[in-house]
């Protein structure tokens, strides 16, 4: 179940196999970081990122780079 107070993960217990197995309390990293390592165990390439942040202005640049203005 979605919660913002989880609580921690005993010691030298991996966070993603006590989140699914165990605690099955989390939040968005819990859930982030389980659906990235389900992908891989299918074959699909995928990263967790955390704290990514992007300036409006970027896209503004690139939409202006693909229209040609």
């Amino acid at each position: 179940s979605y919660t913002l107070t989880p609580g921690r993960a005993p010691l030298n217990e991996d966070v993603v196999e006590y989140f699914l197995f165990e605690g099955k309390r989390g939040y968005c990293v819990h859930y982030a970081s389980a659906a990235t390592l389900m992908y891989r165990l299918f074959g699909f390439p995928a990263r967790y990122v955390s704290g990514y942040a992007v300036d409006p202005a970027a896209f503004e640049e690139y939409v202006g780079i693909l229209s040609g203005v």
